[in-house]
């Protein structure tokens, strides 16, 4: 629900959304969620530091990915072949 509406991520819709999959909501906003914010704080500044720019973010081989995000394109990018196993090398 967070990426599809990741348009709307405010406390009520934050909250809205873990009530539709019936979780607790006691800790997801206001102060009770601030325990969270150094993690946070410190994740978000480690991605930037690797080359994150935005969510999702892939890597292959330590750099980032930026090419397509479909399976063929990811099969591809790794060598793979469409049933998953490593191409032959030629």
């Amino acid at each position: 629900l967070l990426f599809k509406h990741q348009d709307r991520l405010d406390d009520a819709s934050i909250l809205s959304y873990a009530d539709q999959l019936d979780l607790d909501t006691s800790m997801l906003v206001g102060d009770a969620a601030q325990i969270y914010s150094d993690a946070v704080r410190r994740d978000y500044a480690d991605g930037i530091a690797l080359g994150v720019h935005g969510t999702p973010t892939l890597f292959l081989d330590g750099e980032p990915y930026l090419d397509g995000v479909s399976v063929p394109d990811l099969r591809q990018a790794l060598g793979l072949s469409r049933r998953g196993a490593p191409r032959p090398l030629r």
